[in-house]
């Protein structure tokens, strides 16, 4: 019977608990976000290795009560000396997913993107010196995410999240799957509507 009464207890404070954590979460509002981690990477080295960042590096998103509509844009220009900007990769994707209040300062959030890519994308090989994989692509997917935030008030909060792109390569005509790991930090700010 005890057990019952402290489990009761512990579920009832949880639930109370949960449902104050999310209350700045509710409304509506928009969120801008900037792919921070080529910034970070200047201040902190990381052993001189070649760094390794997101795919996109702006990201907008309409957020009503947990619910996320987004979008997001990135490129990668390898080479400036090129005048055809044959290195240069653009990525455009716009997905849903809904945000769940992890705790008063963490939430977790996760959905589905989809994805328009084309240009040369330029792999590093190893770690050492410049060299590197091209591969001209152009091609469409479909990404789930999750995601981790931090938030460091009502307004700004730190991001971070895992991809598993699922795409076809229209100029290979073939399937491909990639995992872009939790390697880039967001700086998002958020906007009342």
């Amino acid at each position: 019977m005890m057990k019952n009464i402290c489990l009761l207890v512990v579920l009832l404070l949880a639930s109370i608990s949960s449902m104050a954590q999310d209350d700045f979460r509710q409304g509506k509002y928009a969120e801008h976000g900037l792919n921070i981690t080529p910034l970070l990477v200047q201040f902190a080295p990381f052993g001189g290795t070649e760094i390794t960042t997101s795919i996109v590096a702006y990201q907008f998103q309409r957020i009503k009560n947990r619910r996320i509509f987004r979008t997001g844009v990135g490129f990668n220009l390898h080479s400036v000396d090129d005048d055809d900007f044959s290195d240069i990769h653009i990525n455009l994707r716009m997905g849903f997913g809904k945000e769940h209040g992890l705790s008063p300062k963490w939430s977790f959030y996760k959905g589905l993107d989809f994805w328009f890519f084309a240009g040369n994308e330029k792999t590093p090989i190893g770690s050492v010196g410049n060299r590197f994989f091209n591969d001209t692509a152009a091609g469409i997917g479909l990404a789930p995410f999750v995601g981790l935030k931090f938030h460091i008030s009502e307004k700004v909060n730190l991001g971070t999240e895992t991809h598993f792109l699922f795409s076809y390569l229209m100029s290979h005509e073939e399937l491909a799957f990639k995992v872009v790991p939790p390697v880039s930090l967001f700086l998002n700010v958020r906007f009342k509507r």
